[in-house]
């Protein structure tokens, strides 16, 4: 104990004295001794935190300058194996992904054989098969726009599970409807940087994958590093993210990753070992290891500085207040904002189990990176690791602490409280919804068409007496509410994995089908495409061949109706939306 107590006092008064002296380098502090005794203490407060967040497995990494503060694995990567985590295990970093596309496309610029910019259109380097809906933004979107997500086109998740929309990419936008005009907005998309990894394909005449290779993982020595598309997930270094659902946890199936993880935007997968050389190169602007300029500078700068800002939710300036951590802008690849006033750099990742945040303070040098395999479901994750990182990152700076580890621990535990009531909440209206016989599901069952997301299938399960819809490779039950017309969705399969058990998805998961003006059947909006403006499929009608053509010319009623409605933001079951429904359902109807 008196050890650990000497320890812990060595660590603050070398912590301070960086403080005090910071404008000087603060890596003379970091000598190997000192080090040493300096990351006992972060182990044990990282312990500490992953206890009571009640995280299985963590890989960690920080650096300050050159330096490496700190490089570990804890906790268990496989709970049925017993396997440990170390520095070397192989994590999922999900969207952390995006930041190597953006500083790819910048080494790609760097070339400048074909005098590419940030600026320049994509259909300049697409082709004219690059079309948006608005003829003006297929012509004028950037490159820039595309990594700021500025294009103003929603997100549609659910989208990456169906196999002819990933096939048809190119054919399907232009039937996307925007959510807003090109960079008046952000809107956060997976799909432009799915986008963008095409792009640098074409600059650079190579497979974004092989081009990432060359470019950036073998200049930095990451050789560990590598994609979902190549996992091995046999091997003992293998991490299993983990579910949990209100019975159990569980580890989620590999092949989600190999699947339906978006090339670009979540694909690459890393260890902690390999993350600390790409910590190094940014906070050295672009430095390999050997100290040689791998990117312009100037470029890498580029990626780092905001082109757009953040409209921040209620619930993430809640979290902003324990930690000072505030992103409410974003570059290319990576969130822009503040760490108590000083410059920060960060992004996080949250896929299929894996959560991972990645922050650097430039002014400092410092740069931290955390990965965790779950469980998903558990509601805390995100916020763990914001807590981590703020702690940590107090530690090394010596900066007074702004949240100690038992408020920490207070947080995450209301955060799983109220993540397991609101499991519990929806359970129990799962299983107070009424079910229907079959002549009841008659007017709902049939064939739904999207002319950009594709077509939902809704038939009728005797054996459960409740509906099913099946989108590609997904399906989920779905169950009446008390809201007539509404839906609870009960997912099943892969869908349960993903959104079955995260509280943040679960107030989307329904469906409302939309009515003619005689009572039948018109279509279902179904928000877990898109909540702010939910997606409607158009019922297809028995014998006539499903349309895009019939779909789109839909779509265009849908969309000035949202118009007048989106200042008021009326409910779908209010009774001026139910007029607005069936005037424009009637010109549908009879046109």
């Amino acid at each position: 104990m008196k050890q650990f107590k000497a320890q812990f006092i060595f660590s603050w008064v070398l912590c301070i004295s960086c403080f005090i002296t910071r404008a000087v380098d603060c890596q003379k502090w970091f000598s190997e001794k000192n080090v040493t005794r300096f990351t006992s203490i972060l182990e044990e407060r990282v312990r500490r935190l992953m206890k009571c967040g009640d995280i299985p497995g963590l890989s960690i990494a920080v650096v300050k300058g050159n330096t490496t503060v700190l490089l570990k694995g804890l906790g268990y990567g496989d709970e049925k194996r017993q396997t440990f985590v170390n520095e070397e295990s192989l994590f999922c970093i999900a969207s952390l992904t995006k930041a190597f596309t953006s500083t790819l496309i910048a080494s790609l610029l760097g070339d400048n054989a074909k005098n590419v910019t940030w600026d320049t259109p994509i259909r300049a380097i697409l082709g004219h098969h690059f079309s948006l809906e608005d003829v003006n933004s297929s012509e004028t979107a950037s490159l820039r726009d595309l990594l700021a997500h500025r294009m103003g086109l929603p997100r549609f998740d659910l989208a990456r599970f169906s196999t002819s929309f990933r096939k048809e990419f190119y054919k399907r936008l232009k039937f996307l409807h925007p959510s807003a005009p090109l960079r008046h907005r952000f809107i956060y998309n997976n799909w432009m940087y799915f986008l963008a990894a095409r792009v640098s394909e074409k600059l650079g005449g190579k497979p974004w994958e092989e081009l990432l290779q060359q470019r950036i993982f073998d200049p930095l020595k990451m050789s560990s590093t590598t994609f979902t598309s190549k996992l091995h997930t046999n091997s003992v270094r293998f991490v299993h993210a983990l579910i949990r659902t209100t019975e159990t946890v569980a580890n989620v199936d590999p092949l989600l990753h190999r699947k339906f993880s978006l090339d670009g935007a979540d694909s690459i997968c890393s260890t902690a070992a390999d993350m600390v050389k790409w910590l190094k190169f940014h906070v050295s602007a672009g430095k390999s290891l050997d100290d040689h300029q791998l990117i312009n500078s100037e470029l890498l700068q580029d990626t780092h500085t905001q082109q757009i800002s953040q409209q921040l939710l209620p619930k993430v300036r809640q979290n902003d207040q324990f930690t000072q951590m505030v992103e409410d802008g974003y570059g290319l690849g990576w969130g822009t904002g503040n760490y108590r006033g000083d410059p920060v750099l960060t992004h996080s990742g949250d896929l299929f189990g894996y959560t991972s945040k990645l922050t650097i303070l430039p002014q400092y040098k410092l740069g931290i990176f955390t990965n965790s395999n779950g469980p998903a479901g558990s509601g805390v994750s995100e916020v763990a690791h914001k807590l981590l990182h703020s702690l940590l990152a107090d530690a090394v700076l010596g900066f007074p602490k702004q949240i100690n580890e038992r408020e920490a621990c207070i947080v995450l535990q209301s955060q799983q409280k109220q993540s397991s009531l609101q499991q519990h909440e929806w359970k129990r209206q799962s299983l107070q919804s009424s079910q229907l016989l079959f002549e009841q599901s008659k007017p709902f069952t049939g064939v739904y068409v999207h002319s950009g997301l594709g077509i939902i299938n809704i038939s009728y399960t005797p054996e459960k007496t409740l509906l099913r819809l099946t989108y590609d490779n997904v399906s989920s039950y779905i169950c009446p509410s008390e809201i007539v017309d509404r839906f609870l969705m009960e997912p099943t399969g892969v869908l349960k994995t993903i959104y079955g058990v995260e509280p943040v998805y679960r107030h989307l998961s329904y469906i409302e089908f939309i009515r003619k003006f005689n009572g039948g059947v018109l279509g279902v909006a179904i928000p877990l495409f898109d909540w702010e403006n939910p997606p409607i499929f158009v019922k297809h009608v028995e014998g006539q061949t499903p349309s895009d053509t019939l779909a789109a010319e839909y779509q265009i009623y849908i969309r000035e109706f949202k118009k007048s409605f989106s200042t008021s933001k009326a409910s779908c079951n209010s009774s001026f939306t139910i007029i607005f429904y069936l005037l424009t359902l009637t010109i549908y109807e009879f046109s």
